[in-house]
Order: structure tokens, then sequence, then C-alpha cells
């Protein structure tokens, strides 16, 4: 097991208490019957003007209007006639809550079907709460990874035709997680890098620091490198740090493929919750010699 150096932030290494993947709340106002799939149950008074985007069983996606659920809800119930898979709740262009029926990745298996997993993205699906359902999100990006970044690694989705915000912050810890100890070829890391720079969205790299660091050191790409460097070259420690614990950080950024879980945890703690930016310069500085 790693052990870090002592200090303020001694206490959130090796801890169960740090939650990496602090979604959205859901089933606020809206719950779906997780026996009878075909039932939303109202927990709390709609807000007006909203409306629902939901997907069922055979796969289509269908919205439902504030004043028909209105009139639909009987006994603080919405019944349907088909099985659900997820339900939103929108106002305005934001999802304020949401709902899925969580054993739908037992029997799914369709890991190219990318309405599906864009919609269960948005819709809180708890992917990491089971082993399968993790393998089952890996082989899609495996499948299509520069897809991958270009749907999701953004601040706006398109679900049936309505342009949503997608809040990346509710989303990077996932990310980080599933892609930690991914290998990806060089030239595709950087058609990756190159392709989120065109369109204005390194900050959400740097969300992620971990998964750009990783992209950085397989393409090699001195250009890109000092690109990125330009982001965090004025990050400094907050708190006292020794160099053996800054050299730990970095070497783990540079072995990812290998760590073990308390390593991966240690890790993930130091980008996240101590000062990442930091580490991500001095990682950088040493990948550019």
């Amino acid at each position: 097991m790693v052990e870090f150096a002592s200090g303020s932030t001694e206490y959130l290494f090796n801890s169960t208490l740090i939650n990496f993947f602090d979604y959205r709340d859901s089933d606020e106002y809206i719950s779906i019957n997780q026996e009878k799939t075909n039932e939303v149950k109202i927990q709390k008074e709609l807000p007006n003007q909203c409306k629902l985007i939901l997907m069922d069983k055979s796969l289509k996606e269908y919205e439902l209007s504030h004043q028909y659920l209105q009139e639909s809800i009987k006994n603080n119930t919405i019944y349907f006639d088909n099985e659900l898979i997820s339900i939103l709740v929108i106002q305005g262009n934001s999802v304020i809550d949401s709902s899925y029926d969580d054993s739908f990745l037992d029997s799914f298996d369709d890991y190219k079907n990318t309405k599906v997993i864009k919609n269960l993205f948005v819709s809180n699906y708890p992917f990491l709460s089971n082993q399968s359902h993790a393998s089952f999100l890996r082989k899609y990006i495996t499948y299509n990874i520069e897809e991958f970044f270009s749907i999701f690694y953004n601040e706006r989705i398109i679900i049936n035709e309505n342009l949503l915000k997608l809040d990346f912050l509710k989303i990077n810890h996932l990310i980080e997680h599933l892609l930690f100890a991914f290998k990806i070829d060089g030239k595709t890391c950087e058609d990756i890098l190159q392709r989120l720079i065109h369109e204005k969205r390194e900050k959400l790299m740097i969300d992620t620091p971990i998964v750009l660091f990783k992209l950085l050191l397989s393409c090699s790409s001195t250009k890109l490198i000092s690109y990125f460097y330009n982001f965090v070259f004025d990050a400094e420690l907050e708190d006292d740090r020794d160099e053996s614990f800054i050299e730990l950080v970095i070497n783990n950024l540079f072995n990812t493929t290998t760590l073990n879980g308390p390593q991966k945890h240690n890790l993930k703690v130091a980008m996240h919750y101590v000062n990442g930016p930091y580490y991500l310069k001095k990682a950088l500085e040493k990948l550019n010699g």
C-alpha cells in the first residue's frame, strides 16, 4: 500500500469516506417503481412548465408535457403502457431530476448503442454499482473512444432532439475511474486533444487531470504538452508538502496501468482533493524534460 506524507490532508488518504462519484440526487420528484417499471411515483409536485423525457424498453424516446402529466396522475402515480428504462425531468434546458430501471443493464448488452448510453449518462445511471455495468460502459468507450470524448467532454448533450446542459463536474470522476487504466494509442490521443482544443473544451480536460496526462504521455507531442502546461503553470501548493510526497504522486501518474486499488484511490484523492493542478504541472515538467 502507498504511504503518503503527513499533513493537513492526511486523513483523506486510504479513507472510505471519500466518494468520487458524487452524482446529482435522483428520485426527488419522480421515481420508477423497480418492481413495475411502467409505473412512476410522483414524490412531490412537479415544477410548472417542466416536461419529462422517457425511454422505454423498446428504446423509444418521447416527451410528455406538464399539462399531460397533471392530467395523468392518479394517486400520485402515472401509469404507462410500456416498461421504462429512464425518465428525465426537464426544466428549461436543465435536467433537474431523473429515475431509471436500475437492473436494465443486467440484460442489455448493445454497447454500441450511443442513444441508450447518452440517456443513461444523463439519467445518472449507477454504472459503478455493478462490475458488469462498468464493463458495459468500458466496452462502449473501447468501441469508439473518439466518439466518447466528442459527446461527453461537453457542456451540452442532445437527448431526443433537446439540447440539454451537461454538468461535466458530475461525471468527471466517473470518467477518470473508467479510463484510469486504459491504453490509448498515440495517434488517437493526439487526434482527441486536437479536436478538443479546436472546439475550445480544454477546461474539461483539466477537470480530468489523470486522463489528460495519460493522453499527453501517450501522444508525446511537445507542442500539446506545452499548450496544456500553460493552463497550470502558475499552480502552487496550498499547504506544505514534502518532496517525497510530490515525487510519489508524479510517479504514479506515469504508471496508472500498474497501480493497485489503494494506490489508485490515493492518486485520485491527490489529483481531485489536494492540489491536482500543481501535480499535473510538475508531471508535465518531468514529461517535457
